[in-house]
């Protein structure tokens, strides 16, 4: 009611477990992260697009995250996969969007 969308994103912890290795990790600490950044991704850019396809201007959601290569010397449990999952996700939505105004990108990285 109060206007336009332009940009969503989402940005929340996913409960990452790092510094243990797939071996010793538990099913659902590798899990945690995929489950909570599939879904969370889903929901914002779901709640987000349904505004932006209605606007004359689109939007832009921004991904966080994204492709990356392993780290060989830290383990990071299941945050790589959730990775490669969202852009997955991302390149799919930015197919479905883009021929009505609304741009999926991936967000500034922050180091």
């Amino acid at each position: 009611h109060a206007g336009h969308v332009d940009i969503g994103f989402n940005l929340i912890s996913h409960g990452d477990v790092h510094g243990t290795a797939e071996i010793d990790m538990t099913v659902e600490a590798f899990v945690r992260p995929v489950d909570s950044i599939v879904r969370s991704t889903f929901l914002t850019s779901q709640a987000v697009a349904r505004h932006m396809v209605r606007q004359p201007s689109g939007g832009v959601i921004l991904f966080f995250g994204g492709e990356g290569e392993p780290t060989r010397d830290y383990a990071v449990g299941g945050t790589l996969v959730s990775f490669f999952a969202q852009e997955t996700m991302r390149r799919q939505l930015a197919c479905e969007l883009g021929r009505q105004g609304v741009r999926v990108e991936v967000g500034p990285v922050f180091t």
